[in-house]
């Protein structure tokens, strides 16, 4: 199964498009780098004194193949160094529907062998569902 892992992070896009192309990993076609929001907040010394302003810049960038990921984070981080600071990682199945009817069967079976358990705990017998639930 597919999958693409989409990075949060702080600091600078140019960083990302780069890097990927380098250590071989696809930025994932129609995503691709977003910046996902600015800010500007002031900048203190250590007595707490004001020395100017620090611009941010968040940035999601998903990736594919997904054994390609932590060559895109090294190489990124390796670009960028601290100026880029990695918020999240999340993976994401390409194509989560073809996984639902084997999803389905294995739910179904263990549902199955749990309630045939407590059947036999108590003395009873399984009789026919009554009722389903699928939560998206």
């Amino acid at each position: 199964m597919t999958s693409t892992w989409t990075v949060r992070c702080v600091g600078p896009v140019r960083s990302w498009v780069p890097c990927t192309r380098r250590c071989g990993t696809q930025v994932s076609p129609g995503s691709g780098v977003r910046t996902d929001g600015v800010g500007v907040h002031p900048g203190y010394d250590g007595s707490g004194q004001p020395r100017g302003y620090q611009s941010t810049q968040g940035v999601s960038v998903v990736l594919a193949p997904d054994d390609q990921v932590e060559a895109a984070l090294t190489a990124a981080l390796a670009v960028a160094g601290d100026a880029l600071a990695v918020l999240g990682l999340e993976q994401a199945l390409v194509d989560p529907l073809a996984l639902a009817p084997s999803a389905r069967a294995r739910a179904v079976e263990g549902a199955r062998v749990k309630a045939t358990h407590f059947a036999d705990l108590v003395g009873a017998r399984l009789g026919p569902v009554r009722w389903e639930l699928e939560h998206p």
